[in-house]
């Protein structure tokens, strides 16, 4: 049972983290959201292609769910792209590299 709730805790942490990020309500954080985007879907994909059958399952289900939304750069929101580039920390070294994770180069 411990193994299982081991598989489940690496699986939803994923997501506890960027919930955290994307709704913290004492700062302003649009620009946190495309990153929080890639990170889900970067992580998703690495699960889906894992050993493990039943956490290839649930990853590859929640992949597919994941992709009818943000699926390809149509779907997401170009507004949050923008204010990921207007941070000065990011600039466009971080949009570039998030690009090339996602679509390849």
């Amino acid at each position: 049972d411990w193994s299982a709730v081991e598989k489940l805790k690496r699986f939803l942490i994923i997501f506890s983290n960027s919930t955290l990020v994307v709704s913290a309500s004492t700062s302003v954080n649009s620009y946190k959201c495309y990153g929080e985007i890639v990170t889900i879907e970067r992580n998703l994909t690495a699960l889906a292609n894992s050993f493990d059958p039943e956490l290839k399952v649930k990853a590859s289900e929640m992949l597919q769910k994941f992709l009818k939304y943000w699926d390809g750069i149509k779907s997401v929101n170009r507004m949050l792209i923008l204010a990921m580039v207007f941070d000065p920390r990011n600039k466009m070294q971080f949009a570039k590299l998030c690009f090339e994770k996602l679509y390849e180069k």
